[in-house]
């Protein structure tokens, strides 16, 4: 396909053929430098101007693909991050994404074309920079070039804030205040002076509708791109405490919530691994409720494909497996078994070989029983959901199917997986460990025999 095909005059080349991002360092001219302030400053009068989220798309005209690369190129030089630290250029980026969607003929969605993503990366790198600024820790990024020497500006703010962001979830497991820095406290709170809010309400609520809305493309555009370059953790840790301030229950659960919850698991699929221990938080503190089973994940089978070539990618490039048990890879387990289409059963046969392979590693590593149920009451629920799906959109294996899933049962011997997992625990029924009914995974035994 030639570059005429692949470009628009607006919005650039389309998803998968505009090229990764840059995470090298490089030291800009001053020329750059002052062409990257004067983008900065086109891009943040969006957000003071008196343009609602709901504003047309044609008064956005002047911001280009260019205006985007000329700010980003501020996120390499580490000796310009203290440019980066402007609220207001994350929402101006929040509405060009919010412009883009169902008004424009050819653009599906932000994550469909280049302009999209890069307000994307540039959202994520400038809210990171205020972020860091807020805890009074963006100096400290610069010490992290001792472990990356040649890594971008954005690279060094991304781990730092993955750091930050990981202290912030243990204030307030502790019962810390992080919301006053934020500017999210409720009025009154009797607790110290709260800062202006980086970013309004109605802004950071947009944001979570978008990527949403979005969450197949969201998907694919990091799956394509550096996994360095994604550090997402700051985003998701802002959304988290939006989202508690939702006044919900597990039998009403907020639809923010929900939308968080399975947002955090996608981007679990493809993030660096300096951004785990955050992203892990994010997910532990926004449990999902009521229907999860029920729902399929995917959008349609293409998403579907993805979601399980990401998961079988993370277990494939990992070259030291007890980095799994560290990065608790169970939590995929969650998700990708709920992700399956009938399209897609050629792909089931290995994504239950990394399953079964994850269950021995852990097994054969732990001696503690609370861990081994924990594993055993997350990896046979997921088998299980992989054979025969639970979701609305529930299928049967086709033949060839059935067989070469048999064929990875015995291969990886999870008949044995599951006896050794008994006699490390004991010989009590497995639904019968913690006060349960018994569950019956005969049918899986039966298959793997």
């Amino acid at each position: 396909m030639s570059e005429s095909t692949t470009s628009h005059p607006r919005w650039g080349r389309i998803i998968g053929s505009y090229p990764r991002s840059d995470v090298k360092d490089s030291t800009l001219s001053m020329d750059s430098e002052v062409a990257g302030l004067r983008a900065m400053k086109e891009i943040s009068k969006l957000a003071t101007s008196a343009l609602s989220l709901s504003t047309p798309l044609e008064q956005y005209s002047h911001i280009k693909v260019s205006t985007l690369e000329l700010a980003l190129r501020l996120s390499q030089d580490t000796t310009k991050i203290h440019h980066l630290v402007d609220p207001s250029v994350a929402s101006g980026c929040i509405r060009l994404m919010k412009a883009i969607i169902g008004r424009t003929p050819g653009v599906a969605s932000p994550f469909s074309n280049e302009f999209g993503y890069l307000c994307f990366r540039l959202l994520v790198i400038t809210l990171n920079a205020c972020l860091l600024d807020r805890w009074g820790r963006l100096d400290e990024t610069l010490t992290r070039r001792e472990h990356f020497p040649r890594a971008a500006a954005h690279v060094l703010i991304s781990v730092e804030t993955s750091s930050a962001v990981h202290k912030q979830f243990e204030n307030l497991f502790n019962g810390g205040d992080c919301d006053s820095v934020l500017g999210l406290s409720p009025p009154n709170n009797g607790r110290r002076p709260q800062q202006t809010t980086l970013l309004p309400l109605s802004d950071i609520e947009a944001l979570l509708g978008v990527l949403w809305d979005d969450r197949k493309l969201f998907l694919r555009a990091l799956m394509l791109d550096v996994p360095i370059a994604s550090g997402l953790s700051g985003l998701l840790f802002l959304f988290t405490r939006r989202v508690a301030q939702e006044n919900d229950s597990q039998h009403n659960p907020s639809p923010l919530r929900k939308k968080l919850y399975e947002l955090a698991l996608r981007y679990y699929l493809v993030q660096d691994s300096s951004q785990i221990g955050p992203t892990l938080n994010v997910i532990s503190s926004n449990p999902s409720y009521g229907d999860w089973i029920t729902t399929a994940k995917h959008v349609d089978a293409e998403d579907s494909r993805w979601i399980m070539t990401a998961f079988i990618n993370r277990f494939s490039e990992c070259s030291d497996p007890e980095h799994l048990i560290m990065e608790d890879a169970s939590m995929m387990l969650r998700y990708v078994p709920l992700a399956t289409d009938a399209l897609t059963q050629d792909l089931l046969p290995e994504v239950l070989k990394h399953s079964i392979e994850y269950g021995w590693l852990v097994l054969l590593a732990q001696e503690n029983k609370d861990e081994i149920r924990l594993i055993v009451h997350t990896i046979l629920p997921a088998l299980t959901w992989l054979i025969s799906p639970p979701h609305n959109r529930s299928y049967r294996l086709d033949l060839p199917t059935q067989a070469r899933v048999v064929n990875v049962m015995r291969e990886r011997e999870l008949l044995d997986w599951m006896a050794f997992a008994m006699y490390k625990l004991d010989p009590t029924p497995i639904g019968e460990i913690d006060g349960r009914e018994p569950t019956s995974y005969g049918w899986l035994l039966c298959s793997a025999c």
